[in-house]
C-alpha cells in the first residue's frame, strides 16, 4: 500500500498502472493550494487548479479588476471594479460548486497565510523574495511563474538542490525590474498550464523542471534541469 497523502491510500498496483487522467484528482483532491496574486496567471492558475481536482483553493490579491485586466488577464468588462480575489471564485464555484474557495483581498505580508502548496504571480521581483522568505520553511512545492509580453519563465522548489536553485536565482534578480507577471492572455494560460503540469508531477512523485523558459515568439522551449 502506497500512502500518497493523507487520506490518500493506493496499492502499489494502482499507482503505477492507473491512468494519470484518473490518479490525478485523487491526489488533488486532498491538496490545500494557495496562488498568490490574481491577474492574469493567476486567475488561470485557479481555475486550471480547480479542474485538476483541488478542492481546498485560498487566492491572495488585494487589487481590483481594471479595465485592462479585460483584454490582458481575461477579466470580463462587468467585473470591472470588482475585487479579483472575488471574480476568481465564482469563476472557480462555476466549475466546482462544493470548492472550498478562500479569498484574501490583502497584500501577502497582510494575509499571514499558512500553506504547503503555493504559487506566486505577484508582480514585482522584491515582492516574490518577500513571499519567499516567509514560505520557504513551510512549503513542499512552490512555483514562481514569470510572464514578460508572450515570454514565460517558471521556476519550482520543492525539496533539495531545487529549493537552493530557486534562493539563489532571487538573490541575483533586479528588486527594480519590470514587472514579471504582465503579458498576453493567452500568455497566462500557457503560463499557468505549464506551472500546473509541474504540480501535478509532484502529486505523481515524478521528478520537478526546476526551470522553464519559452518564447513563442522566437519559438524557444527550454528545461533548463530536473530536480
Amino acid at each position: 500500500m502506497t500512502v500518497l497523502s493523507e487520506g490518500v491510500e493506493l496499492a502499489e498496483s494502482e499507482f503505477a498502472f492507473e491512468n494519470p487522467h484518473l490518479l490525478l484528482p485523487k491526489l488533488a483532491r486532498s491538496k490545500a493550494v494557495t496562488v498568490i496574486g490574481a491577474g492574469g496567471p493567476g486567475r488561470q492558475l485557479a481555475l486550471q487548479l480547480v479542474a485538476l481536482g483541488v478542492s481546498k483553493l485560498t487566492v491572495v490579491d488585494p487589487t481590483v479588476v481594471q479595465q485592462a485586466d479585460v483584454a490582458l488577464a481575461g477579466f470580463s468588462a462587468h467585473e470591472v471594479g470588482c475585487l479579483k480575489v472575488d471574480v476568481v471564485g465564482s469563476h472557480c464555484h462555476q466549475a466546482h460548486s462544493l470548492l472550498d474557495y478562500t479569498g484574501v483581498p490583502l497584500d501577502f505580508q497582510s494575509s499571514a497565510i499558512l500553506a504547503e502548496n503555493v504559487f506566486c504571480c505577484v508582480e514585482h521581483m522584491a515582492s516574490r523574495r518577500k513571499v519567499w522568505q516567509s514560505l520557504a520553511d513551510q512549503v513542499r512545492f512552490y512555483a514562481d511563474v514569470r510572464m514578460c509580453a508572450d515570454a514565460v519563465s517558471l521556476f519550482t522548489a520543492n525539496e533539495g538542490a531545487g529549493r537552493l536553485r530557486y534562493a539563489t536565482n532571487l538573490a541575483a534578480l533586479d528588486d527594480h525590474g519590470p514587472p514579471a507577471s504582465t503579458g498576453l492572455v493567452c500568455t497566462a494560460g500557457i503560463a499557468a498550464s505549464l506551472a500546473v503540469y509541474q504540480f501535478a508531477r509532484h502529486l505523481r512523485r515524478l521528478p520537478v523542471h526546476q526551470q522553464i523558459s519559452f518564447d513563442p515568439a522566437n519559438g524557444l522551449y527550454k528545461v533548463l534541469n530536473d530536480e
